[in-house]
Parts: structure tokens; sequence; C-alpha cells
């Protein structure tokens, strides 16, 4: 049986922490516990840094927290926000401790909605969507080779369908919490990357909105995407079956054929023979064509 005493301290320690790392929510007697819970300190980063300034509800974990009523600024405008968060994480015995991220870590988010503004008539569509997503990650950080294992980013909604992403990148960097945050550029490159999407209305609500932002707002998005896609089926035709077989290229070319509509269960997995940059590709600066010759590629597309 436990010692009364025992369990005693354990609840002292307990609120120590909780009160050292999310001042505000009680009020701190002491504000230097002996030992710190290193995914603590993950969570005070979490609720300081990365989510916006209105104070959530935490609730501390031995392996992390639960955050619930968040909100993330996206990108470009509006917010995401989520009824709830749960986020665990381990260090490596004999590893760096915080701020470093943790050696692994799983994150469980549950009703998340996209939020337009900040206004009252934004908040109240907000919260009445009727397709929350929700989201499940783990990852794995391996500081010696410096890479980064995403096992199974999820994205799902029972009416909208689902998108998975798994990836191994090489980071040029030892990634902390904070510095994830920060808008720079930093130096980082893909090996292999695999794409799932089911769509029943995901990639509509959801893909489609960075597609028409980075063609504009102020002209008609319809013209340049098809011109986009009849470029990038052209392009396709071109490539050698050495390179991507007949039935993965036919499979590409029937995707996009499909956008902005791709129906039933699509998949793409690419295994670069060199590490690809992240920054190249993400701006957009090689075709389809060019990023085939430098991986080996499967695809699949079943309306």
């Amino acid at each position: 049986m436990t010692d009364p005493s025992a369990r005693k301290q354990l609840r002292l320690a307990t609120a120590l922490l909780f009160t050292c790392f999310l001042p505000g929510l009680a009020s701190a007697t002491d504000p230097s516990p002996a030992v710190a819970n290193p995914m603590h300190e993950v969570c005070h980063v979490l609720a300081t840094q990365i989510l916006s300034p209105e104070m959530p509800q935490i609730e501390l974990r031995h392996d992390g927290c639960v955050v619930k009523n968040g909100k993330v600024a996206a990108p470009r405008y509006g917010f995401w926000i989520f009824d709830s968060a749960q986020l665990s994480g381990e260090y490596a015995a004999g590893g760096d401790l915080y701020p470093a991220i943790p050696s692994r870590g799983s994150i469980r988010v549950e009703g998340v909605r996209f939020m337009f503004g900040t206004m009252p008539g934004t908040d109240y569509l907000s919260k009445v969507q009727q397709a929350p997503l929700a989201l499940r990650l783990l990852y794995y950080w391996d500081r010696g080779m410096k890479r980064l294992k995403i096992d199974h980013a999820v994205v799902f909604s029972d009416q909208l369908g689902m998108f998975s992403l798994s990836a191994s990148l090489l980071l040029g960097f030892d990634p902390t919490l904070a510095g994830l945050a920060e808008p720079q550029e930093r130096p980082a490159a893909i090996e292999e990357v695999s794409l799932k999407l089911d769509n029943k209305g995901l990639f509509e609500m959801y893909a489609m909105g960075p597609v028409v932002s980075a063609v504009g707002y102020d002209a008609d998005p319809e013209p340049v995407i098809e011109t986009w896609k009849d470029h990038h089926i052209k392009m396709l035709d071109l490539v050698p079956p050495e390179i991507a077989p007949a039935s993965t290229a036919d499979a590409m070319k029937r995707f996009i054929a499909d956008v902005p509509h791709p129906k039933g269960v699509a998949e793409l997995s690419l295994r670069f023979m060199q590490p690809m940059s992240v920054v190249q590709l993400a701006l957009g600066g090689m075709s389809i064509d060019e990023i085939l010759v430098r991986a080996r590629v499967e695809s699949s597309y079943q309306p």
C-alpha cells in the first residue's frame, strides 16, 4: 500500500510544477521546483508561444498535457480552433532535454475547425460546422542522424474523408518546439514521403484554398488551374516508363484531371535517390517530371 505521506508529497510536487509552468492557472508559491518535468516545459511553450494569446484550459499529465479550447493562427489568415489536443512525448535516456524536442511524441486533436476571423459572426459559423476534423500524428527524432520520422500523420472526418502523410526528413539543425514555430527558412530535405487521400469533400474544402490563394483572389483562378492541369498531364506523357511505370503515370494523370473534385482513394509514394530540399519543393520550383526523375515513384488512383 502506498504511504499516505508519499502520496501527499507527490500531490505537492505536481502542484508546484503546475503553478510554475502555467502561470495564471494557479497561484505559485515556489517558482523554482527542484526537478522539472521536461514535457511540462514543452506544454508551457505550446501554451505561450504557439497557441493564440487567449489562455486555453490545460491539464498536465506525467508524459505531456491535454489542451482544451485552443486556437492557432493560420499561415495567411484566420485561425484553426480545436476542442481538445493531447500531447505526449518521451526523451531518450541520456539525450538532450528541453528545449530540444522529445525523442518521440504523439499528438491527438479532436474537433478541429477553421475560423475565418474573430468577429462574433465568424465565431458562430465555426462553432456550428458539422464536419470537424480530427488529427493523429506520431514522430521519432534521431538526433545523431538528424532524421525526423513522421509516422502516419492523419487528418480525417467521418463526413469529409481522410488524408495521411508519412515522411522521413533530414534536418540541418536541432529542432526545438519554439524554433519550429518561427517563420524562417530552415535547412531540411525529404528522403521519402507517402501520401494517401480518401476524398469525400476534404480536398475541396481544405486543399483548394491554398491553391486559390497561390493564384490570387483578384482574378478568376479556374483558367489558371486548368492550364496547370493540362501542362502537368502533358509532362507526365513525356516521362519514360523506366522512371514512372505506365500504371503510375496513368493514375497521376487521372487524379490531376479530376481536380478540383478527385474521387475515391489516391496514393502517391516518392523515395528520392538523393534527399530533396523541402524549400525547393514547397515553393513549386520544380515540375512533376523534374521531381520524378529524382525519385522512385509509386501511385494509384481508384475513383
